[in-house]
């Protein structure tokens, strides 16, 4: 019994093994299909990820050449800063040499210091007066020259500039622009100037006489006759008085022509020439008492004006600094 269930077994279970077998032998392509799928997505992937990782070297290579290019540039502005560097250091080094020179030529002393000092401002004070005529910068650059003298105790010094600055204070200052600045107002104003007006002469007639109605003589009778013919003219005086008789061409050259003579005494004060000046001043003047009315307000102050403008010396002579000669003196005793 056990033998025969045996044989009715073996067939069935070699009929097992055989769907088992075909059963692997159909699963075998599927896998095999699936693997070389997969193996085809990453070869894919693959190649995605070293295109996109040469497109990345690339551009890390461009931005690597355009940062070497920035460096450059930034090395060689740092290059050219300190080349400026060095430049300026050595221009201190030059300029500290020339100072360390100056110095050791003035000494260590006090006193050499004070007396270069004020040499150096008594010789531009004298430059200032004698080529400029400037008295206000001279002076104070002297009044300096003595506070520096003051500390150093220079007392013959401190004395020459007293003199100097008592005799350029006595000058007699001239208000150039404020005359100028006089001048060039009228001029711009002539116009306004009243100009004479030219009346003609009118017989007046007389009031006293009266007319006689009796004759004595022959004599008398003529007088009649003759204050009869004087009754017969009428003469009126005119109140608003009469028009000028000036045509406007003569108006215009009498105005041009005064405004011309106010230039050229303006421009020969500014080249400080008396001469000139007061040449051209009087010939001011007397084109307006000429031509212009004296009664007029305008006129009158402009009269005024030119008047007190005369005798105006406009280049006194200068003094003779003595603290030049001083300065002088004390330095040559120094060497």
């Amino acid at each position: 019994m056990t033998e025969t269930n045996k044989k009715e077994n073996q067939p069935h279970q070699h009929k097992t093994e055989k769907q088992q077998n075909d059963k692997q032998d159909a699963v075998a392509p599927t896998f095999t299909g699936l693997l070389f799928g997969l193996i085809i997505i990453v070869a894919i992937l693959l190649a995605g990820a070293g295109f996109y990782g040469w497109k990345q070297l690339v551009v890390i290579n461009d931005y690597m050449s355009g940062s070497s290019a920035d460096i450059r540039t930034v090395e060689q502005k740092l290059n050219s800063e300190q080349q400026a560097i060095q430049q300026i250091t050595q221009t201190q080094k030059t300029v500290q040499e020339k100072i360390n020179i100056f110095e050791q030529e003035l000494g260590n002393d006090k006193a050499g210091r004070a007396v270069a000092e004020a040499a150096y401002l008594i010789h531009l004070a004298d430059y200032r007066l004698r080529f400029l005529r400037d008295t206000k910068t001279a002076v104070a650059m002297l009044k300096e020259s003595d506070n520096i003298a003051r500390k150093a105790e220079l007392t013959d010094l401190r004395a020459a500039l007293s003199n100097d600055i008592t005799a350029i204070g006595g000058l007699d200052a001239v208000d150039v622009s404020g005359m100028a600045l006089a001048l060039t107002s009228m001029s711009d104003s002539v116009e306004k100037l009243v100009l004479k007006k030219q009346i003609k002469a009118a017989p007046v007639a007389d009031s006293g006489s009266e007319t006689k109605d009796t004759v004595s003589d022959w004599q008398g009778f003529l007088m009649a006759v003759l204050d009869n013919l004087r009754q017969l003219v009428v003469i009126r005086r005119s109140e608003t008085g009469a028009e000028p008789l000036l045509a406007p061409q003569e108006q215009y050259f009498l105005y041009q022509n005064l405004r011309l003579k106010l230039e050229s005494t303006r421009l020969a004060m500014l080249r400080s020439d008396t001469a000139a000046f007061q040449a051209s001043l009087n010939s001011a003047q007397a084109w307006l008492k000429q031509y212009f009315d004296q009664d007029a307000p305008t006129v009158v102050n402009a009269l005024q004006t030119l008047e007190s403008m005369q005798g105006k010396d406009l280049s006194p002579a200068l003094p003779v600094l003595q603290s030049v000669e001083i300065i002088q003196t004390i330095r040559g005793a120094a060497q």
